[in-house]
């Protein structure tokens, strides 16, 4: 505020409209220059090749419910470093 700037896109040079500054009052650019998520905001990569392990015993025949008890079991299958 002090240097006369705020509320003008840092990239730009252009007004940044009046809702974004009142929705967001540290906002140095506009949405069309603002910046993507940083890292911390992302969801992890491991996410993109989970499953998520079965809702019900229904989904695995045979079997008993998914619990932390079993989990080692359920890796196992899968191997290991050895």
């Amino acid at each position: 505020m002090d240097d006369g700037t705020y509320g003008l896109c840092e990239i730009s040079g252009e007004p940044i409209p009046y809702e974004r500054l009142e929705a967001l009052p540290s906002a140095t650019r506009t949405v069309e220059h603002a910046e993507s998520p940083t890292p911390d905001e992302r969801r992890p990569p491991e996410e993109e090749v989970m499953t998520r392990p079965p809702a019900s015993e229904q989904d695995r025949p045979g079997e008993g419910k998914f619990d932390d008890a079993g989990a080692w079991e359920t890796l196992e299958r899968y191997g290991n470093a050895e």
